[in-house]
């Protein structure tokens, strides 16, 4: 089976001895001990490092994601200027909108090996709904 990727000599917790990882389309299909008869566009020698699961980001707020692009700069600096703007830019806040900057940073971090994320939402008086909204259509457009 041609590979992608073959990272030789791989420590993986609770294994005893080093495997090589054959990765083909973007998935792992092989962990073997000593694959040398695999075949890969790309080899890489691990020298013993350990293998580890992707990323977890365990607190991040997809509805406030990439906010800045929106923001006006805070010319007083103060934190009360900081919370007006952002009640500023909560009033007039879209589902699309969320969704388009949620899913963007989704893809980021998948793109950078984050396999878990745990976001947060604010649904209040002044946004209401709308960033709740905006991440379930964010979640939808993810799911498998």
């Amino acid at each position: 089976m041609p590979l992608d990727i073959l990272i030789k000599n791989v420590a993986l917790s609770g294994v005893d001895g080093l495997r090589d990882l054959g990765i083909a389309d973007g998935r792992f299909v092989a962990i073997e001990q000593g694959a040398a008869t695999l075949r890969a566009a790309l080899i890489l020698d691990a020298d013993g490092r350990m293998a580890v699961p992707g990323f977890v980001e365990p607190h991040i707020h997809l509805d406030k994601a990439l906010i800045s692009e929106r923001a006006p700069v805070n010319v007083s600096g103060t934190l009360t200027e900081a919370i007006e703007i952002l009640w500023e830019i909560k009033r007039n806040y879209t589902v699309e909108e969320i969704a388009d900057r949620a899913s963007r940073v989704l893809v980021r971090a998948i793109d950078n090996g984050i396999s878990r994320l745990r976001t947060h939402v604010d649904v209040d008086p002044i946004g209401g709904t709308c960033p709740a909204e905006g991440l379930i259509r964010t979640r939808d457009g993810f799911a498998i």
